[in-house]
């Protein structure tokens, strides 16, 4: 039931205009990953440089070679590369370099392409798991299991992404909201093609 819901959370959702037709399943697919995967960059920044400014402050002295003196020092959330390059000025520490160096080689549209793969691929499986449990009563375990993992945390986010765009237009309509949110990703890479069907035996592949 879990899994019928969930997508038919995003059909309620893009109810609207082009989403109206036989092919409204592929059409959500193409639009929704393409608005959860804008501005990942800065959410991954965040986190990595986050890891690395917690291991820096727990691990001060020679070996890592960050002085005394950095310990009480604040996270820079509002341009945290600033931490990471003053942390970078001290260290030689191979583990911390490795960090580092992953860090100031994060781009925009590699970490976006990266997200929009990932989430194409969570939306395809999404969608024929919910054919295969509607309209045939079978399903595979595994991808099921994997699905409702990141159920919470892909509705929270699509939620704060929504919700973020109403307040910065106030006046929009959801629909006009979700269409602003498409207008504005810059993902320009292809829909990848679906995956093949699930095997339709009587027992769950």
């Amino acid at each position: 039931d879990m899994i019928a819901h969930f997508w038919q959370y995003w059909e309620l959702s893009f109810s609207f205009g082009k989403y109206q037709d036989s092919k409204k399943g592929e059409k959500i697919i193409a639009d929704l990953s393409k608005i959860l995967s804008k501005g990942m960059l800065e959410s991954i920044r965040t986190r990595l440089g986050l890891v690395i400014y917690n291991y820096a402050m727990n691990n001060l002295g020679e070996t890592t070679g960050l002085p005394s003196h950095f310990y009480g020092r604040e996270f820079n959330w509002e341009e945290p590369e600033n931490t990471i390059n003053e942390i970078a000025s001290y260290t030689q520490y191979p583990f911390l370099q490795d960090l580092i160096n992953r860090f100031q080689k994060l781009t925009v549209s590699e970490e976006e392409a990266r997200w929009h793969a990932f989430y194409t691929d969570f939306l395809w499986q999404l969608f024929e798991q919910r054919n295969l449990i509607s309209h045939q009563g079978t399903y595979c375990p595994t991808t099921l299991e994997r699905l409702q993992f990141f159920f919470r945390p892909i509705i929270t986010h699509w939620q704060s992404i929504l919700y973020n765009e109403l307040e910065r237009e106030p006046h929009a309509s959801v629909e006009e909201a979700i269409e602003n949110l498409i207008n504005a990703s810059i993902i320009t890479s292809p829909l990848p093609s679906p995956p093949p069907p699930y095997k339709t035996s009587s027992t769950p592949p």
